[in-house]
Parts: C-alpha cells; sequence; structure tokens
C-alpha cells in the first residue's frame, strides 16, 4: 500500500505546468467562492523545483471534484486545471490515475512517507 501511494505521490510531484507558477495565480482567481478564495494562499504553494507542490495538485483537483458544493465553481476548477497542467495529465487522466482518496489524503501535510 504505501509502494502504491508513494508512486503515485512521484507522479504527482512530476506533472508539470503549462504556465508559469506566477500565471496560475491570475487564472485561480477567476473562482469565485469565499472558501476557495480563502484557502488559496495556503494551499497553492510553489515547490523548490518551481512547480506547484504536491499538495497543492491535490487541493485543486478536490476543488474540481466537487466545488465544496457549487457545482458551478467544480465545473471551473476542471476547466482551469486543464488550463494550467500539461494536457498529457488532464483531469480525467489524474481522476483515473491518481484518484480523489488519494488527493484528499494528501491534500495537506507530508508525501505518503515522511524523510
Amino acid at each position: 500500500m504505501i509502494e502504491e501511494e508513494q508512486e503515485k505521490w512521484e507522479l504527482v510531484k512530476s506533472i508539470p505546468l503549462r504556465v508559469l507558477f506566477e500565471d496560475t495565480l491570475g487564472k485561480l482567481q477567476e473562482v469565485k467562492h469565499q472558501k476557495f478564495e480563502n484557502s488559496l494562499k495556503a494551499s497553492w504553494k510553489q515547490g523548490e523545483d518551481g512547480n506547484v507542490t504536491p499538495q497543492g495538485k491535490c487541493w485543486f483537483f478536490c476543488w474540481g471534484w466537487s466545488g465544496n458544493t457549487s457545482d458551478l465553481t467544480a465545473e471551473l476548477c476542471k476547466h482551469l486545471w486543464n488550463e494550467i497542467f500539461h494536457k498529457d495529465y488532464d483531469y480525467r487522466w489524474f481522476d483515473l490515475n491518481i484518484g480523489i482518496e488519494f488527493a484528499r489524503k494528501h491534500r495537506s501535510g507530508r508525501g505518503p512517507i515522511s524523510l
């Protein structure tokens, strides 16, 4: 189980941005949902490699999944995901290969194995 989670973690880490990290912030500010706006700064962080942290990717995927009970927010997040991340790792790919359970578990804190 831990090995599978570690593999997924590495996959999430490797998902590349299509746009600069700084440009993602402007796109994410299009989401007009109070809880999303309140959690954006704490959750959407740049890693040492210039990419979004794996936790940030998981957090954003969760918003596309549920929209925090807003279908409009969920659809916008899915759309923005596909604009922000490389087309080989679109929202559907993440759902099929990583999944909501993993994303919920890892949207905050460390990865599956603490180093």
